[in-house]
């Protein structure tokens, strides 16, 4: 939802400062479970290679009781991240 991607972000400022909360919460609360892997997957390859990332969502979830598909979406990205988000890359 910025105006600057991932990898821009690492280009510009990746050795100086970290990307935190860059899973948008409207994906982890409605979106598609698999695309939330693929994003975690490709911004730990974009931007994790040196560090500076830390993978998680921009807002935390509010839905009380929380419904099925935020919590598929958010163990998704838990996975995801531990499956693929390990240094060195």
């Amino acid at each position: 939802m910025g105006d600057v991607t991932a990898a821009e972000f690492k280009a510009r400022w990746g050795d100086r400062l970290a990307l935190i909360g860059n899973v948008q919460i409207g994906e982890v609360l409605a979106g598609d479970t698999g695309m939330i892997r693929r994003w975690v997957q490709d911004l730990i390859e974009t931007v994790g290679p040196g560090g500076g990332l830390v993978v998680c969502e921009s807002a935390s979830p509010w839905e009380t009781p929380m419904k099925d598909l935020s919590l598929r979406n958010y163990m998704a990205m838990i996975e995801a991240t531990y499956a693929v988000g390990r240094y060195p890359l």
